[in-house]
């Protein structure tokens, strides 16, 4: 990363231009007066003084006051350690608000829809954690990572054991599984070899009570997943019919808890 890049990314993380370039030129030299600054970067001199002040100011640097004024930068870890609370703390505050914006129906507007779409491995990850937190009977979940799965699905799933829901994890003949499932009485697995065979580009399903379910396909992107998923409607009620339909068809030829 050259300090141009740098200074691109500490401006993502809230600085300003003249303090991202100020702070980067203290880290290289470990300290300097303003005259020391403007010489090694394209800050003026006047201005190297205002943005110091700037950058004291969220803790990003301590001031001597000599004469001149010297000008030294804290550690790393207490800089970064700066940013995670900014960050913080605005993220708090934005949340807070937008909570306050919420109508008290809550997202019920969200479950009379038919279907919606999401995009990303991750916020797919936490839908499918979310509606299986939901569940009240049964899980069924099959994916082609299974071997180190989301700690928020493992969690969720767990969950879902304990308060007596019935998960079932499908997957392919031959695809390892992570230790903690194999290992949970309260979870069946079946394995089959027809799992995924019929399209290349299919990802993760999860199903819920027979009325909730989650669809995933992969693109040819590293992180090209998206998902259909819908909850509580006639489309998702005969979307799951269907597919138990063909998971009974296929499992007639599987093994429970061992490939």
């Amino acid at each position: 990363m050259s300090d141009n890049e740098a200074t691109e990314s500490l401006k993502e993380l809230g600085l300003s231009t003249y303090e991202a370039r100020v702070f980067i030129t203290l880290v290289e030299i470990g300290s300097g007066t303003a005259r020391e600054i403007a010489s090694v970067t394209d800050v003026p001199r006047p201005q190297v003084y205002t943005t110091a002040h700037d950058l004291e100011s969220r803790g990003f640097i301590s001031i001597q006051q000599s004469n001149p004024q010297v000008f030294q930068p804290v550690s790393l870890d207490e800089a970064k350690a700066q940013l995670e609370n900014r960050f913080e703390t605005q993220r708090d505050s934005v949340f807070d608000y937008l909570e306050s914006l919420e109508p008290a129906t809550g997202n019920e507007a969200e479950e009379n829809e038919d279907v919606w779409s999401i995009t990303g491995k991750t916020a797919i990850t936490e839908r499918i954690a979310k509606l299986a937190s939901e569940a009240n009977q049964t899980i069924l979940y099959g994916s082609p990572d299974l071997v180190d799965p989301s700690p928020d699905l493992v969690t969720a799933l767990e969950a879902a054991c304990e308060r007596g829901i019935g998960v079932t994890l499908l997957a392919k003949s031959g695809q390892t599984i992570d230790s903690s499932w194999i290992d949970n009485d309260n979870i069946d697995i079946f394995y089959s070899s027809q799992v995924n065979q019929s399209n290349e580009y299919a990802e993760r399903i999860l199903i819920v009570d027979l009325d909730v379910f989650l669809l995933s396909i992969r693109g040819g992107k590293a992180d090209d997943e998206t998902a259909v998923w819908s909850a509580r409607t006639t489309f998702a009620q005969i979307f799951c019919q269907l597919t138990i339909g063909n998971f009974e068809e296929i499992t007639t030829e599987t093994q429970i808890k061992s490939p």
